[in-house]
């Protein structure tokens, strides 16, 4: 009598359409379903139009009242430039480290640049299957991988204790995911770091997370090779931390 789809998003993020169909199929089209996530857009938008009929939509707002003790570092560069860029933050660095990319394709490449670089490393994403994707979450989490690539499908419902820092080597496409995923560390009272990797056709977004996270931003007119403007500082309100920030 009742289907509840709940992190709808989530679920088809990590390859779990083809089982969602086969369930839909053998229940009552009768049924009353209630379907729950944090985007309804592309994939979730369809499901929800071929899952539900005489919709009732109810939305709630996400505010962001405060984010963890992450200090943030905003990285401009060219999107050539983002291996050699990691690279040089992996070396420089001894704790673990959790790499976002946008596609499970740039996850599987990035990981194979890294373990090519000779550093361990894992890779979670829905390509995997579900045996695949606990062994590395696993392994990352007892230490045998320092490194996990990741697409969102880890921004949100995993726990590992002491991730030292965050990479969006990708940014996300909506500036909640850049909160979730920046989330992963400093957890429980820790403190942690979080880079982002901004390409010029990131500009959007970072203006849709400084809006999120209520940071005021400075102009300071840069190069027309670049972005034509740079945002030259950012001033905390409501308690968001912006040590050693360096804002594009």
């Amino acid at each position: 009598k009742m289907l509840v789809l709940d992190e709808a998003d989530r679920m088809l993020d990590m390859g779990f359409e083809e089982q969602i169909d086969s369930i839909m199929r053998q229940i009552s089209p009768d049924r009353q379903t209630l379907l729950f996530s944090a985007t309804i857009e592309g994939a979730s938008a369809r499901l929800a139009r071929a899952s539900v009929r005489n919709p009732v939509n109810v939305d709630v707002t996400d505010e962001v009242q405060e984010i963890p003790d992450v200090e943030l570092a905003w990285v401009e560069l060219m999107e050539g430039e983002k291996r050699g860029k990691l690279i040089e933050l992996i070396e420089a660095e001894e704790g673990t480290m959790l790499v976002f990319c946008s596609t499970r394709q740039n996850t599987r490449l990035c990981a194979k640049m890294i373990a090519n670089a000779g550093f361990k490393s894992g890779e979670l994403h829905s390509g995997l299957d579900q045996k695949q994707r606990s062994r590395s979450l696993k392994r990352f989490r007892d230490g045998d991988h320092r490194i996990l690539v990741a697409t969102d499908v880890a921004a949100r419902g995993i726990d590992v204790d002491n991730i030292a820092h965050v990479v969006n080597f990708d940014m996300p496409y909506s500036p909640e995911d850049f909160v979730h995923r920046i989330g992963r560390t400093a957890r429980a009272g820790r403190k942690g770091k979080a880079t982002n990797f901004v390409t010029v056709g990131d500009r959007e977004t970072v203006r849709q997370v400084m809006r999120l996270l209520d940071l005021k931003t400075e102009k300071e007119e840069t190069p027309k090779k670049q972005f034509g403007r740079r945002m030259k500082r950012a001033r905390p309100r409501k308690g968001v931390p912006t040590r050693g920030q360096k804002l594009f």
